[in-house]
């Protein structure tokens, strides 16, 4: 479509010039024949014929052709859908649009440009879309995602990790600092050795077992829903997957083979997270472009939020790295899927279709007069590319699919990365405090609690546990033991001991307090009022 309409605007200056020749030459021939200008020799003979037209023509035409095939071959073939320079990449670009519209082969020919460039390109490939694309590039399957890369730097890559997985799942203020704590504890264990999700449930499930000893209940309740929420990170601990090894310059993170949304959102923000931590380790003299960082679906790694709310992980990493030359192509259904200030903060914003627009972009195309109603509805009833860089609006056509693939010329090696064997624990009880204090030493040791016990309905009852889902309530005294859920059966049955009459009644309800203890009950107690 781009050629006809070229050859059809050199077509029509190619008529224009023979006309304007033609005249040309129809002048100076009367000019001669009346003997107002002197005939040069070589000159035009008379009459004048067609091919003098047609050579004065093509002599005129000839420079705006060679100008026009110029700027098409080497000015708008270097630019993205003609528009985009390559160092605008730096500057962050995202691409709006409708599924199957053109949004991933928009990312393909920046990443053809990128390489050409010598520019190093990053895929978060959510669909899987570019590993058949790249032949020879390096393809990552699965990673370890809580071990860390630096193990000097463990409590901040604890901290990095806590930020994320409080952005992906929605985590508490103590839920995330439960996690911190858990984190940091069982970096200090294993040092130096792999550490997976699983080992982090299992972990968080020792410090529960030891809250439970300590009838720390409260912190115990932390610690289940973290577990809750952790679990189905566990799932890529057993899965089996192989990685291959290429061309460095090329580097696909395939999320498509992960089982959960959670994972493909944690393994996204910790690609992000490591990227800007080798940015800033090696910064660039020049914010020229050293990476292009190709992200498909960015809304589930940089969330939308309302202006007057603190920005997430992935946008405070996008944020930074442009300061270090890595530039991030963004790829989005919708621009209100993202945060709302980085369409204006972006070097060029890509929209396929009029609906994918921003709203501040959607207002150039209403400014239009009364009189120019039609050709904005020529515009707008068509499905095209609209383009805003360096501040205009271009209107282009659908960009066509890349065909062919692109080699490296890299031998690739497979690379098997092996589950992880320790099982996952659950429910384990109390019992597993003691082996955590073992293991742990004196800075974990769990201090046996003193037995406390409540007078209820005449009875000096403690909290004891036989088994099964339920704890029961058992009488110091006498001996009389009643499932918590049915303490009305104390005071149906007197108690027969002494404790009875040591507790002295706080009413008439029968409800009583023993208060010899200095230290508060327990957070399970549970009081009944009858």
């Amino acid at each position: 479509m781009v050629w006809a309409r070229v050859i059809a605007v050199l077509a029509c200056a190619f008529l224009l010039a023979g006309l304007a020749v033609y005249g040309f030459l129809q002048v100076q021939q009367e000019l001669y024949e009346r003997g107002m200008l002197e005939r040069v020799p070589g000159g035009p003979r008379s009459p004048i014929s067609i091919g003098d037209v047609a050579a004065y023509g093509a002599a005129t035409l000839a420079p705006l052709a060679s100008a026009a095939l110029f700027w098409r071959a080497f000015v708008e073939r270097g630019r993205l859908l003609g528009v985009v320079r390559y160092r605008d990449f730096v500057r962050h670009l995202l691409v709006f649009g409708p599924t199957g519209s053109g949004k991933t082969t928009v990312a393909k020919k920046a990443l053809i440009m990128s390489l050409r460039h010598g520019s190093r390109v990053v895929v978060l490939d959510w669909k899987g879309e570019y590993v058949g694309f790249v032949k020879g590039a390096t393809v990552i399957r699965k990673m370890e995602v809580f071990t860390p890369a630096d193990w000097e730097g463990y409590e901040q890559h604890a901290m990095a990790v806590v930020d994320i997985l409080s952005d992906v799942l929605d985590l508490t203020e103590p839920q995330s600092f439960t996690l911190y704590n858990a984190l940091v504890e069982l970096y200090e264990l294993r040092k130096g050795q792999r550490v997976t999700a699983t080992d982090v449930m299992n972990h968080i499930g020792d410090i529960r077992d030891r809250a439970l000893t300590q009838r720390n209940v409260m912190q115990a309740n932390i610690c289940e829903a973290l577990m809750r929420r952790i679990l189905p990170l566990t799932f890529d601990d057993r899965r089996k997957a192989s990685n291959t090894r290429g061309s460095e310059s090329v580097v696909i993170y395939d999320l498509s083979c992960l089982p959960t949304y959670h994972l493909k959102s944690l393994y996204g923000l910790i690609i992000l997270w490591r990227l800007y931590r080798e940015a800033a380790r090696n910064p660039a003299a020049q914010p020229s472009l050293r990476s292009l960082v190709i992200v498909e679906e960015s809304q589930n790694f940089v969330r939308p939020r309302r202006a007057e709310r603190p920005p997430g992980i992935g946008e405070r990493v996008v944020n930074e790295l442009r300061s270090y030359g890595y530039g991030v192509l963004m790829i989005s259904p919708d621009p209100t899927q993202l945060p709302w200030h980085l369409a204006r903060d972006a070097g060029a914003v890509i929209s396929i279709g009029y609906q994918g627009l921003p709203e501040f972009l959607s207002d150039l195309l209403s400014f239009y007069r009364y009189a120019d109603a039609k050709k904005l509805i020529r515009v707008i009833s068509k499905l095209r590319a609209y383009v805003f860089s360096n501040s205009r609006l271009h209107v282009k056509e659908l960009p066509k699919p890349v065909k062919g693939t692109v080699d490296l010329g890299v031998e690739t090696v497979e690379e098997v990365v092996e589950p992880a064997v320790e099982p996952l624990r659950l429910g384990d009880g109390p019992k597993a405090a003691g082996v955590e204090a073992a293991r742990c030493g004196e800075r974990c040791a769990v201090e046996e609690p003193r037995r406390r016990s409540l007078a209820l309905f005449g009875h000096d009852v403690e909290e004891v546990e036989l088994g099964g889902d339920v704890s029961y309530l058992r009488c110091t005294a006498c001996g009389l033991t009643v499932p918590i859920t049915d303490a009305a059966r104390l005071k149906e049955n007197a108690c027969s001991g002494e404790a009875r009459t040591r507790a002295p009644a706080d009413g008439a309800n029968g409800y009583h307090t023993r208060r010899e203890s200095p230290r508060p009950l327990g957070v399970g107690w549970i009081a009944y009022k009858w």
